[in-house]
């Protein structure tokens, strides 16, 4: 999964790749909370591929 998230205060925009297994609606969850725990907000999803 290919994806866009950003820091606040700095401001700081991140691209970066993830491997998550399950359903496109698992794996973004899965991935909201891994950002979120770095103080991370997905801005959007590029691209899922199934594994």
């Amino acid at each position: 999964m290919e994806y866009k998230a950003k820091r606040d205060r700095p401001l700081a925009l991140f691209y970066d790749t993830a491997v998550l297994s399950g359903s496109c609606a698992t794996a973004e969850s899965q991935l909201r909370r891994m950002l979120a725990a770095q103080g991370l907000v997905l801005l959007k999803i590029l691209s899922a591929r199934p594994q």
